[in-house]
C-alpha cells in the first residue's frame, strides 16, 4: 500500500514469491488502474495462476477511462474490485506532536496498511517513509524501526500479533 505497484519493472515477481510462501492468502494487489493495459504478460499469467484479486481506485479523474479497464481486465480473466472514490487522504500532523497512540488507533479504524520495506514490516506506510517528507519540509517527525522479520526470535504468530488491531 501506499505507492504504484505497477511502476516496478517486475510486478509478478512479488505475486508469484507471495502466493508460494501464502498459499492460501486472499491476494489482492491494489492500483489506480493507469498501468494495467501496459502490463506485461507475466503480469496477467502470475494474476490468474495466483487467483488475486485487482483492486483499483477509481479516482474522479479517472472515471471516464474506467469502464475500459475493468473491460480490460475481464478480458485477461483477473478479478477485479473497483471502488470509486470522491476524495483522497493524507493526513499527516506537520509539528509531529499527536498523541502517537490515539492516533494510531484513528488511523487504524479507517484503514489497514501493512507495509515491506527494506526488510522491515510496518503497520502502516508512514514510518519506514516519514524521512522522505522530513527531508522535503525541514520537518523532525519520528519513524519507527519496524519489525525485522529475519529476527530469529520472531515466529509468524507473534508478527500477525503485532500487524492485528489492537
Amino acid at each position: 500500500m501506499g505507492g504504484e505497484p505497477l511502476l516496478h519493472p517486475t510486478p509478478d515477481a512479488f505475486i508469484n514469491i507471495t502466493r508460494e510462501i501464502f498459499p492460501l492468502a486472499d491476494l489482492r494487489v491494489v492500483t489506480n488502474g493507469l498501468l494495467l493495459k501496459k502490463a506485461s504478460v507475466a503480469f496477467w499469467e502470475a494474476c490468474r495462476k495466483a487467483q488475486v484479486t485487482l483492486n483499483i481506485a477509481v479516482y474522479a479523474v479517472l472515471e471516464s477511462s474506467a469502464h475500459d479497464v475493468l473491460e480490460f481486465c475481464a478480458r485477461q480473466k483477473v478479478r477485479v474490485e473497483a471502488r470509486h472514490k470522491n476524495t483522497f487522504y493524507a493526513q499527516i500532523n506537520p509539528h509531529g506532536d499527536s498523541d502517537p497512540i490515539r492516533s494510531f488507533d484513528f488511523c487504524r479504524s479507517l484503514y489497514y496498511c501493512p507495509f515491506l520495506f527494506n526488510s522491515r514490516l510496518y503497520v502502516c506506510a508512514l514510518p519506514p517513509t516519514v524521512q522522505y517528507y522530513n527531508e522535503k519540509f525541514g520537518r523532525s517527525i519520528p519513524g519507527d524501526p519496524g519489525i525485522d522479520f529475519y529476527d530469529p526470535q520472531l515466529d509468524g504468530q507473534q508478527i500477525l500479533s503485532c500487524l492485528r488491531p489492537q
